[in-house]
C-alpha cells in the first residue's frame, strides 16, 4: 500500500502561504495525496494526475506541470485578480540524498545541497510565461 507519512500542513491566510510537508517510498503515493488535496479543494482530478514523477534508474525526481490556471484565474472578478499583482509562488523541494542538478533555470540548489528551491512571479505562472515545471537529478 502506497502511504504518506509524516505529513503536516499549515495555512497563514494573513501572507497566503500554505505549506505542506510529508515524506513517502512511492512516487504514487505522493500523486495520490496530490489528488486528494485537490477533492477537498474542489479542483478536477485531471488536473492534478501525476504531477509528480521518478525514475529510479536514473535518480531523477520531476514535478510536472499538467494542469493549467489560466481558465480559473480568468474566472475571478478583477478585484480577487489584484490579489494576484505583486505575488511570488515559492516551491521547496527536499530529499535525504544530495541534489546533483535541476532543469529549471529559475531553481537554486540550497547551500545543503538537499534542497531546491523556485520563486516565480505568480502571473508569469499562470499566463504560462514561466513553469514549475521541473527535473531534480538526485546522487546516486
Amino acid at each position: 500500500m502506497h502511504r504518506l507519512s509524516n505529513v503536516a500542513s499549515s495555512l497563514d491566510m494573513d501572507n497566503y502561504i500554505a505549506t505542506i510537508k510529508c515524506s513517502f517510498n512511492k512516487i504514487e503515493s505522493l500523486n495520490q495525496g496530490a489528488g486528494k488535496i485537490a477533492a477537498i479543494q474542489k479542483i478536477e482530478p485531471a488536473d492534478v494526475k501525476d504531477n509528480y514523477a521518478y525514475q529510479p534508474g536514473t535518480k531523477i525526481f520531476s514535478q510536472l506541470t499538467n494542469f493549467s490556471l489560466k481558465a480559473e484565474y480568468n474566472k475571478l472578478s478583477n478585484a480577487d485578480k489584484e490579489v494576484f499583482n505583486g505575488a511570488t509562488y515559492t516551491g521547496i523541494v527536499r530529499f535525504e540524498k544530495p541534489i546533483l542538478s535541476a532543469s529549471n533555470k529559475g531553481s537554486k540548489l540550497l547551500s545543503d545541497k538537499k534542497a531546491v528551491m523556485l520563486n516565480e512571479n505568480i502571473l508569469d505562472i499562470i499566463s504560462n510565461k514561466k513553469s514549475i515545471a521541473n527535473a531534480i537529478a538526485l546522487a546516486k
